[in-house]
Order: C-alpha cells, then sequence, then structure tokens
C-alpha cells in the first residue's frame, strides 16, 4: 500500500513538472510603453523601427498590461490605417506615466505591441496628465488578431 502510494505521488509530481515545463513562464504584454534612448546605454537595447531605424529601448517597461484598467479598440472607417485604442490607466500606473513624461518632455517613448517597436517612437512634447490615453495600434495587417487580443484581455469589445 504505501508503495502504490509512494508510485502514484512520484506520477502526480512528475506530470505536474511536465505541464510547468509545457506552459510559458512569461506571457507577452499586449501593450507597453518603454523609455529609449538616443544612444546605447546600460539597460537598454537596440530595436529596428519598421524603417530599419534603430532605436535604444529601455530594458524594463514603464507601463504594461498589469498597469492598464481598461483598454477598448476603434475600428471605425475614420482610421482606415491603423486600429486606435483607448486605454484607462490604473491611478498609480497614471501618476508613474505623468511623473515620467514630466522629466522626459524632448524625448522619445516606445510604444509595442505584442512585444514589436509600433513605429518610430514619439517625442514627448508635453507631459501626459490623465488616466486616460488614446493609441495608435499596430497597421491594418495586424488590427483583427490584436484587437480580439484586446477584447480577450481586457472583456472590452468594440
Amino acid at each position: 500500500m504505501h508503495r502504490s502510494l509512494f508510485v502514484v505521488g512520484q506520477i502526480v509530481v512528475l506530470a505536474s513538472s511536465q505541464a510547468l515545463a509545457q506552459t510559458p513562464s512569461h506571457t507577452r504584454n499586449l501593450i507597453e510603453l518603454r523609455a529609449v534612448n538616443a544612444a546605447p546605454a546600460p539597460g537598454f537595447h537596440p530595436v529596428k523601427s519598421v524603417n530599419d531605424t534603430v532605436f535604444y529601448v529601455a530594458d524594463s517597461a514603464l507601463l504594461s498590461d498589469d498597469d492598464i484598467q481598461d483598454a477598448t479598440t476603434d475600428t471605425s472607417a475614420l482610421n482606415a490605417r491603423h486600429l486606435i485604442l483607448e486605454v484607462r490607466l490604473k491611478p498609480s500606473a497614471a501618476a508613474r506615466v505623468r511623473e515620467f513624461t514630466q522629466h522626459h518632455v524632448g524625448d522619445r517613448l516606445a510604444l509595442l505591441f505584442n512585444g514589436e517597436l509600433s513605429g518610430s517612437p514619439p517625442i514627448i512634447r508635453d507631459p501626459i496628465s490623465g488616466p486616460a490615453l488614446q493609441l495608435e495600434g499596430p497597421p491594418v495587417d495586424k488590427t483583427g488578431q490584436f484587437a480580439a487580443a484586446i477584447a480577450a484581455r481586457w472583456h472590452s469589445a468594440h
């Protein structure tokens, strides 16, 4: 009896470890904002934009999916080239973005979708003050899958 329980225990542990090994340890964020540096620096890695320009993007995100309270998509005909995202940040994330952008006016801020740089990182012209952001999403060729992923992640389909 003890031996059969031991064998069953080993099988359960083995099956559990196999399931964990097959589960991805990190799922990619759908939306991220990351600081951009003009030149190579510790904590930044090179990333090519769609036009092959190299930007040095921070290794850690300023904002990611866990910082977003809600996100919806706009696929209206008014926006024929890109998906528009309406994002509402959690209060702590809104404060962090406001603080960062106040101190980095004139610098660039990378917007990544599914880990990919979305165009050339825009220049911060003014501090971002509110919890609500409107972001230009991926190009139309990737809109359907991305809109579905946003709807599934935040349960908001538009």
